[in-house]
């Protein structure tokens, strides 16, 4: 006897999500499938911040951000990746860090990834979180593949002491959130794990605005993000502030902003669920930190 099963409710949405990445397509054509093939005209974002309490040992350092892969569909191993990997070889910073959506509906291309970013050797390692992406019905098979690779810098809610030469930094990441009491917790927890802050703080976190909650309980220098695509949608071109239909949604937005001696960079990321982009490219940033504006 023949036995009709239902396709589970989380299948069945992964499954529709998977059909919506065809509607831009459908629905705006040639403009969709142009920005497709556009997504590995890559912009590199070149900024020096200067900070008195930088230690000596870290004066230089630079940190390649990334953010917002979307592993997917959209983003595939064999035309955009190439471009993202030669950008990052070429940059060729001390440290690189991902700002979470690692994959977009599915795991199926972050194994071989993985495998291409292990290439990637950065002298002071890789340091990633995840971004709501990550927990779209696959965080702890996500988890699985990804926490071997990364052990320890795969950040949720956690720090890292990076030490050079007698002298120290602290890496902080805080697992996805957006506001209310789940990201109360996750900054009680990231308190919890991290008793004695270092002398400068780098901060990682998928969600922009959670910059100011998070400087206001820990002290942090430069926080690095994305979730926003820059906007994907803008009227104005890099490097002006974004004004386009969803800018008004965030209060970090786009690029670097400075807050009482605090900075946030948000980027625009590379990958986007949806392929269309107008002036917010997909971008790879390097970060230079120096000591104090003499040395920059």
């Amino acid at each position: 006897m023949k036995v009709n099963r239902m396709m589970p409710w989380s299948e069945r949405f992964v499954s529709l999500e998977r059909s919506l990445h065809q509607l831009p397509f459908l629905i705006f054509g040639g403009a969709a499938r142009a920005a497709y093939w556009l997504a590995d005209k890559l912009v590199v974002t070149k900024i020096r911040l200067s900070f008195p309490n930088l230690p000596l040992a870290f004066d230089g350092m630079t940190i390649t951000h990334i953010s917002d892969i979307h592993l997917g569909p959209l983003f595939s191993l064999k035309h955009h990746f190439p471009p993202l990997l030669s950008a990052c070889r070429e940059l060729n910073s001390d440290l690189i860090c991902c700002t979470g959506d690692w994959v977009d509906f599915d795991l199926d291309m972050l194994p071989e990834a993985l495998k291409e970013f292990d290439t990637l050797r950065p002298e002071m390692g890789w340091f990633g979180i995840l971004g709501n992406h990550d927990y779209h019905f696959n965080r702890w098979k996500l988890l699985k593949i990804l926490r071997p690779w990364l052990k320890e810098r795969l950040l949720i809610n956690q720090f890292v002491r990076l030490k050079s030469g007698g002298e120290s930094i602290d890496v902080c990441g805080l697992d996805f959130s957006v506001c209310g009491s789940r990201l109360l917790r996750g900054l009680k927890a990231l308190e919890l794990n991290r008793p004695d802050p270092g002398a400068f703080t780098l901060g990682l976190a998928h969600y922009p605005d959670v910059f100011d909650p998070f400087r206001e309980m820990h002290r942090v220098d430069l926080m690095l993000t994305g979730h926003t695509h820059g906007g994907q949608i803008c009227w104005t071109p890099l490097p002006e502030p974004p004004v386009g239909p969803v800018t008004e949604n965030y209060k970090y937005c786009r690029g670097l902003y400075e807050v009482d001696g605090s900075w946030v960079y948000v980027s625009c990321g590379l990958g986007a669920t949806v392929p269309i982009r107008i002036n917010c490219p997909p971008e790879v940033t390097q970060i230079t930190l120096s000591c104090s504006p003499s040395s920059s």
